[in-house]
């Protein structure tokens, strides 16, 4: 059976079960089962060099880069000279696809490893640039690992008054059995007023908004998925040239919401911050009443630049 079909089977069984308040809804996924480039209605790719924290990559939106085979997405960096980088690598996010606010957000993935390499399960606050940047807008590090580290894996956050650089921001962590060689899950569950963040079946951080605002607590509006495998910089360290090319195997990314029955999966224009609990009213895929409609710019499906 493919893994889509066991995701149907869950749906029918979750939607013939007694409703449960607490109940995850699975309300988006990609299951990796179509063979050959991510699926672009789900992914948008960049491409180009990186151009924060010093990380060596130029990121590739090619096939030896980014492919989809046996059921799984692969993220291969390697060591090449391309686009003025001397190593290539991938990343992708759901920005222009789907975003959502409170929910249950996974992977099921072994992680490359080897000194240098530093791939990541992170969310980023939709329209960063809109809410002041980076951090400001808030990030979420789901899994986060640095190669240097032999299977250790770490969640963290970021936002105005809680970062890396100001020293306070919280951070999770736990050894791992051969995370480069065993598949792994890690999720966070994102309520209202904390965060709790689970390796498999283990809690290893949670995170509670302590009610100061927004500058240690902005994750009342809607956060994106990213997936990316940097090279080197300030988290990743010096890069090992024997290590590559390195391989990210990943075997699903999951969405799950408690009570909705259907996700928002497509951006919609926001009048402002405030509005945004109305994307949790109990139909997901409205906003005031009004069915939300497909996005409909496919030059937004690449993007040019890095962001933070």
């Amino acid at each position: 059976m493919t893994k889509s079909l066991s995701v149907l089977a869950a749906c029918l069984f979750l939607s013939s079960s007694p409703a449960k308040a607490d109940a995850w809804d699975l309300v988006w996924s990609d299951e990796f089962d179509k063979p050959g480039s991510p699926d672009s209605a789900k992914w948008r790719i960049q491409v180009g060099p990186s151009t924060v924290n010093n990380e060596a990559e130029y990121y590739s939106n090619r096939i030896e880069n980014l492919k989809v085979a046996d059921g799984n997405l692969y993220i291969i960096a390697r060591k090449e000279n391309f686009g003025g980088r001397n190593y290539t690598s991938g990343r992708m996010d759901t920005e222009t696809k789907a975003f959502w606010t409170y929910g249950k957000f996974e992977i099921r993935a072994k992680l490359p490893g080897g000194k240098g390499s530093w791939p990541a399960f992170w969310m980023l606050g939709h329209e960063c640039d809109k809410h002041g940047g980076w951090p400001d807008c808030g990030e979420i590090d789901i899994a986060e690992y640095a190669g240097k580290n032999p299977n250790v894996v770490n969640c963290t956050m970021h936002m105005k008054d809680i970062n890396y650089k100001l020293g306070n921001n919280p951070r999770g962590s736990k050894t791992l059995e051969d995370v480069s060689n065993v598949f792994h899950t890690y999720r966070v569950e994102w309520y209202k007023d904390r965060m709790e963040f689970y390796f498999d079946s283990s809690k290893v951080m949670t995170f509670k908004d302590a009610g100061k605002g927004a500058g240690s607590w902005p994750y009342f509006n809607p956060q994106y998925i990213i997936l990316n495998e940097a090279l080197g910089g300030g988290y990743g360290g010096p890069i090992d040239n024997a290590i590559f090319p390195t391989q990210w195997v990943i075997d699903y990314v999951r969405v799950y919401k408690q009570g909705v029955p259907t996700g928002l999966l497509r951006p919609v224009t926001r009048r402002s911050p405030r509005s945004l609990p109305a994307l949790e009213s109990a139909i997901g895929y409205k906003v005031d009443g009004r069915e939300i409609a497909p996005a409909r710019n496919p030059a937004a499906d690449i993007l040019p630049a890095p962001v933070p």
